[in-house]
């Protein structure tokens, strides 16, 4: 999550005209990365004691790969 905050930090200056973004949707797009990643977190711990680690790690894989690709269509 350091790199995605990074990354998201230094693109919010381009991000909020580049959309017309007013100050809090800027907040929230922002904070969006943050708080799905918290509540993945929570979900995903409970999750891997059930199933193993592996497995959640390769159901994570492929939910990445799948969104990747949906949001590069």
């Amino acid at each position: 999550m350091g790199f995605d905050a990074s990354v998201i930090s230094g693109v919010v200056g381009f991000i909020e005209p580049e959309f017309g973004l007013s100050k809090i949707q800027l907040g929230w797009s922002v904070a969006s990365l943050t708080l799905t990643s918290t509540i993945a977190m929570m979900l995903a711990g409970p999750l891997s004691d059930r199933l193993g680690r592996r497995p959640v790690l390769k159901i994570a894989a492929l939910l990445f790969s799948v969104s990747a690709v949906a949001s590069a269509v």
